[in-house]
């Protein structure tokens, strides 16, 4: 009877910290904007506080341009999702997912990340989209480019 009530506890305990581990992924592996300590609010986008992509990506939510995509684990599963709606046909959800990525690796403070290679990384995208489909990203994913608009200060 003890051991049963032991190995059960130890199950609890396992579960709950794995729902920690999960609850505790890091802004940068998820996305979504930090929380002021204390008073629950969404940080504010400015030039120090956030990256252009993380600005314009926010204000795409707020406009209601895109609806926030579900967590990912990482940029990895961002693009992996993107692929796949690529394949299924679903151009605004490849855009939503392709903006998470750059917003998640523009965060990043890996080497060969941050602002300088999610540029790069976009750059890249747009190379081997005209490639493959004669278009450029903004011209093949429109919301692409009404998330991310060339042509705008994403801290206005």
């Amino acid at each position: 009877m003890k051991n049963q009530r032991t190995f059960r506890l130890n199950q609890i305990t396992f579960a709950l910290l794995i729902s920690l581990a999960v609850i505790n992924l890091t802004e940068d592996a998820i996305a979504i904007p930090g929380i002021k300590a204390g008073n629950k609010q969404v940080k504010i986008c400015t030039a120090s506080t956030c990256t252009p992509y993380r600005a314009n990506y926010e204000k795409a939510i707020a406009a209601r341009i895109i609806a926030r995509p579900s967590l990912v684990l990482d940029e990895n599963q961002a693009f992996a999702l993107a692929d796949r709606a690529m394949a299924r046909g679903d151009r605004n959800e490849a855009a939503r997912r392709l903006a998470q990525a750059l917003v998640i690796i523009s965060e990043s403070k890996k080497t060969g990340q941050g602002i300088a290679g999610a540029l790069a990384i976009e750059r890249s995208l747009d190379t081997d989209m005209k490639n493959a489909r004669g278009q450029s990203l903004r011209e093949f994913l429109p919301l692409f480019d009404r998330i991310f608009p060339a042509d705008r200060n994403p801290y206005r």
